[in-house]
């Protein structure tokens, strides 16, 4: 609970903030995890969205715009920006509620990246940096940008449970979690005060 007895919604000034005990938030999350990954496991064995089949053809104008690689770069610049923004508010900020990492991190591109996505497409392959990197790495050494330096087995990469495996961990291991508790899991780093 906040000063002025409100309570806090993610528990953003620690897990003691929440107004459940840590047993009941952990488990909660397995639970969400095991029942969400069994349906996706079960329900969708096979993929339902592809590209010749989905969505709507552009205006040529438009098409013409997005495709531009002018506007690919300033798209790259723009990400590259919001990194170099997001380093120095992270790493020079004052360690506040009030940096604006934490807005950032959990509103920005935590939860702001899925409707940009569901609205104008792939936004976060659009602006990513770390394809940015990739790309001028690719440049200087004049290998393929799209072929990476190792071919890993073609599971690992379109199977489902690397990228969720690594998504959850990700998670795990951003949230703040109690100065003393030794369940961090996934590497989670403990916050302390």
């Amino acid at each position: 609970m906040s000063p002025d007895g409100i309570s806090l919604a993610h528990g953003i000034g620690g897990a003691r903030d929440l107004p459940i005990s840590p047993e009941l938030a952990i488990a909660g999350g397995v639970a969400a995890l095991v029942v969400s990954f069994t349906v996706l496991a079960v329900a969708w064995r096979s993929p339902r969205y592809d590209e010749a089949t989905s969505g709507r053809l552009a205006p040529a104008l438009l098409a013409r715009l997005v495709d531009s690689t002018a506007f690919r770069a300033a798209l790259r610049v723009v990400g590259m920006v919001l990194l170099v923004y997001s380093a120095v508010a992270a790493v020079l900020g004052k360690d506040l509620l009030t940096n604006p990492i934490f807005g950032i991190f959990y509103v920005w591109w935590w939860v702001g990246l899925v409707p940009l996505s569901l609205l104008l497409g792939p936004v976060w392959k659009a602006i990513s940096p770390v394809r940015t990197i990739n790309l001028a790495f690719a440049k200087v050494s004049g290998s393929d940008p799209d072929r990476g330096l190792y071919d890993y087995p073609s599971a690992w990469v379109t199977g489902p449970r690397l990228p969720a495996c690594s998504r959850s961990c990700g998670w795990s291991s951003s949230t703040p979690t109690p100065p003393s508790s030794d369940r961090s899991g996934c590497g989670a780093r403990s916050t302390s005060r």
